[in-house]
């Protein structure tokens, strides 16, 4: 248990993960999404595992204090959302749809145009 203060030793990452691109085979590619609207600060890079589920990896070492995933208007349209596990180094992130299925990462459920899953991570930064 940490007091809160304002100067505690925080790290504030966050990324848009999108799934707007499909394979020949019409399975969904999430990938990160950054550009100069979009600033993907701590991921490096991310992949689907065979079990479905999307793992977001990046370099930063430390306790998570907390980690956030928040589908946007058009996966909340679509029934989708998504919860996180770990948070330094690596995330695993898994979703299902409104009537509590599992929905894999890469399947065709997860495709729409502009379709955001955003991330947000603060972790613990020991001086």
């Amino acid at each position: 248990m940490r007091e809160a203060k304002h100067d505690n030793q925080i790290a504030i990452r966050g990324c848009v993960i999108r799934f707007d691109q499909r394979d020949a085979a019409g399975n969904t590619k999430p990938y990160i999404h950054a550009n100069k609207s979009h600033i993907c600060v701590g991921p490096t890079h991310l992949e689907v595992e065979d079990d479905g589920d999307l793992v977001v990896y990046d370099n930063t070492v430390g306790p998570i204090v907390s980690v956030a995933v928040s589908p946007d208007e058009t996966m909340t349209a679509n029934g989708l959302s998504c919860g996180a596990s770990g948070g330094s180094g690596k995330t695993t992130i898994r979703c299902y749809d409104r009537d509590g299925n599992r929905i894999a990462a890469d399947s065709p459920e997860m495709y729409a145009p502009l379709s955001n899953l955003w991330l947000t991570w603060f972790t613990w930064q020991d001086a």
